[in-house]
């Protein structure tokens, strides 16, 4: 699910104007930093310390609220649980 959520910022960044190279060059360095992070932060720590007030950062997330994103990760892991469930039990 995240080769997804990676390939999307792709797309999107590709519409945007970067080149594909470009986009995933950007992108692996933002994806990989976060993950550095996350192994003695939070995600929510993360996002309070990059997240300043008007900035870009803070705009992604509004929209990311505004747009369901939460409830659509929480969709998706929930039936993602439920698939196993059917798999085991045949």
């Amino acid at each position: 699910m995240l080769g997804k959520l990676f390939e999307s910022y792709v797309d999107s960044a590709v519409k945007q104007g970067f080149t594909e190279n470009e986009s995933r060059f950007l992108l692996r360095g933002v994806f990989s930093g976060t993950s550095k992070f996350l192994e003695d932060q939070s995600g929510y720590d993360i996002m309070k310390s990059v997240a300043s007030k008007g900035g870009v950062t803070e705009k992604g997330l509004q929209i990311l609220d505004e747009q369901g994103f939460h409830e659509m990760i929480d969709e998706t892991v929930t039936k993602s649980l439920d698939r196993i469930t059917d798999i085991k039990n045949g």
